[in-house]
């Protein structure tokens, strides 16, 4: 993504995008020689935005990574294992809570070709260890994707806080969503 925007015209290098990239990269490191980190997963969700009945940018994105608008990044909490011990009995070990952020309208006009302007949006929501719920397997590459999985957020129950107000979506982003 970062040789791509330093090669385009209208982008070119960010200093905050490579602080992220070097601060990301490291709590991945991190993880291995500190295993509290273990208990903090980063996860990221792509739904196209035309199919929660969101904008897209103007010009239609060449990549899904260019495709700020149907991004998400999220943060995974193990939750069970953050919690003291006669507590955790309680929380399943497979069940995480994830905190989300995402943009709208991000290089977006309306009809008029006037820009809309962008919109934060912050996500709370309900979330799965899937290292977890699926049996480990002597086979591989089923460990690989059952590992690989937990770095994607699947859609779950969220409540959705942003300029346009507070939501709640049962399989969120999609469109069974209750405003509140």
């Amino acid at each position: 993504v970062e040789v791509e925007d330093g090669f385009a015209k209208n982008w070119g290098f960010s200093p905050s995008d490579a602080v992220s990239n070097v601060v990301g990269a490291s709590f991945l490191v991190a993880q291995n020689h500190v295993p509290f980190l273990q208990n903090f997963t980063p996860r990221w969700s792509f739904v196209p935005a035309e199919w929660t009945g969101d904008r897209t940018i103007n010009e239609r994105p060449k990549t899904f990574i260019d495709d700020y608008n149907s991004t998400t990044f999220w943060l995974a909490f193990n939750v069970n294992n953050l919690l003291p011990s006669d507590a955790a009995a309680y929380w399943p070990d497979w069940l995480m809570v994830s905190l989300g952020y995402g943009v709208r309208n991000y290089a977006v006009n309306d009809n008029n070709g006037v820009p809309i302007g962008v919109t934060r949006r912050y996500m709370i929501g309900l979330d799965y260890d899937w290292v977890k719920i699926i049996p480990a397997s002597s086979i591989g590459p089923l460990n690989y994707l059952r590992q690989a999985l937990n770095y994607i957020r699947l859609p779950g129950p969220t409540l959705e806080i942003g300029d346009d107000g507070v939501k709640f979506g049962l399989l969120y982003p999609f469109a069974i969503v209750v405003p509140i």
